[in-house]
């Protein structure tokens, strides 16, 4: 990892390779009605056993590096496919072998959102580890972070809107999404549905709605990400064991 600055130099000469995300899962839905969107989004990996958050570390090397995504491949997989896959679905990905053998893949996301392709790199189950630069790290999980007037508003901040559900930390099979007052609820309930969750209108007590997400039986940290990328979903309120599952405590 100690020969990033070559890494990188070598990503001048790669083309940029154009790919069709695919959008057949609830996550890779999720705000992909608008047409807005630019982003290309990753289909969700086949294997779903993954701790997304986690796996995003800062680039200590090249703390500055907010260009590129350096993910770690496991050991043992097939770097071909795996960058295949990857491009397939959306990444401009190229391999380099590390100094034991193993690969890392490089993810230019030059001109696009950093934070968002990040937690869709971790998402597969053989990228070990995706590294960042600290300025994306810190708009992933809070860090120095300012509201910017000119960011669209599908270019979500998802992973600070999952908050726990004090009221009731242990509903671990219902995930609550506040709705912005701005939106027209029954265009809101038919996206959500559209998109693959089992959701249902209730009023607040302030004449705004929320969503009740059905997630039994179903992975509930995986559903809550996906419907944290909603624009229009303001906090996604989970269970304690859900957060922790999210953001790695008491793991």
């Amino acid at each position: 990892m100690k020969n990033l600055s070559y890494i990188v130099a070598a990503l001048i000469a790669v083309s940029s390779i154009s790919a069709t995300a695919a959008e057949n899962s609830v996550l890779d839905k999720a705000g992909m009605q608008l047409p807005s969107l630019e982003i290309p989004v990753p289909a969700t990996p086949r294997n779903n056993n993954w701790m997304t958050l986690r796996k995003i570390k800062v680039n200590e090397a090249q703390p500055g590096m907010n260009d590129t995504l350096v993910g770690l491949v496991e050991n043992g997989q097939n770097i071909d496919k795996v960058v295949k896959e990857l491009n397939d679905n959306g990444f401009k990905a190229s391999p380099f072998q590390n100094n034991h053998g193993g690969y890392m893949v490089l993810v230019d996301v030059t001109g696009q959102d950093a934070a968002d392709l990040a937690v869709g790199l971790a998402r597969y189950y053989y990228i070990t580890e995706v590294q960042v630069g600290q300025a994306v790290h810190n708009q992933l999980f809070g860090l120095n972070n300012t509201k910017s007037a000119d960011r669209k508003p599908n270019q979500w901040l998802t992973l600070r809107k999952i908050k726990v559900n004090e009221a009731q930390p242990d509903m671990e099979n219902t995930l609550v999404g506040m709705v912005d007052h701005s939106a027209n609820i029954d265009t809101v309930i038919k996206e959500l549905t559209e998109g693959g969750f089992k959701a249902e209108p209730v009023q607040d007590n302030l004449g705004g709605y929320m969503v009740m997400v059905d997630v039994t039986g179903l992975n509930a940290a995986d559903y809550a990400v996906g419907l944290a990328r909603y624009y229009y979903i303001t906090e996604v309120k989970v269970s304690q064991k859900v957060h922790n599952a999210l953001f790695g405590l008491n793991n």
